[in-house]
């Protein structure tokens, strides 16, 4: 347990330190990503969720707390090679209860100089620590072609059992839209 404790720690410092993505201009060469998280559970009473373009963050909304459900969001994207990872950390939180002993020292008058005691006291400190119940993870490589419109679908169904896919939306006759598999997924 203190060693998953550290890797959270670590985790969360470099989380910290992971620039937020930015996005090309709109005067610039782009695609256009449709981006979906699908939870079809929810093993756990919190849900942390990280969504990475290329190493950098992705502000995504989480889903209501305790409802399978999906949130989305559109982004663009660069033209040319990029990395997808996503991440899906249901967890609660333990909080355990310990005394800690403290012994300042109390000035009171006696015999017209101030004496000094010390005054033992116990009080009850709260420790919270953070426990995964359930992470999954699931990465991919995407080739992007400007002007294109994507699909970005994350689903996630229990613990390991998530899949990242990417489709590409292509016009048809007619008007219709049909999706293809991404180039380089």
């Amino acid at each position: 347990m203190p060693r998953l404790r550290a890797c959270w720690l670590l985790v969360l410092l470099l989380d910290a330190c992971v620039p937020e993505y930015r996005q090309p201009d709109l005067e610039q060469p782009h695609a256009v990503a449709k981006l979906r998280l699908a939870y079809h559970a929810w093993p756990g009473p919190m849900l942390e969720q990280t969504v990475m373009v290329d190493g950098s963050l992705v502000e995504v909304p989480l889903p209501v707390q305790g409802h399978a459900g999906a949130v989305t969001r559109t982004l663009r994207l660069r033209p040319g090679a990029l990395w997808w990872s996503i991440r899906a950390a249901f967890f609660h939180n333990d909080v355990s209860t310990h005394a800690e002993n403290h012994t300042p020292a109390e000035s009171h008058p006696c015999n017209d100089i101030a004496c000094t005691e010390p005054a033992p006291q116990v009080h009850n400190v709260n420790t919270v620590d953070r426990v995964n119940d359930v992470v999954c993870e699931a990465g991919m490589k995407q080739q992007v072609v400007a002007g294109a419109t994507y699909v970005v679908q994350f689903d996630f169904s229990a613990e390991r059992r998530c899949t990242l896919q990417c489709f590409r939306q292509v016009s048809r006759p007619g008007g219709k839209v049909a999706s293809a598999p991404c180039k380089g997924s």
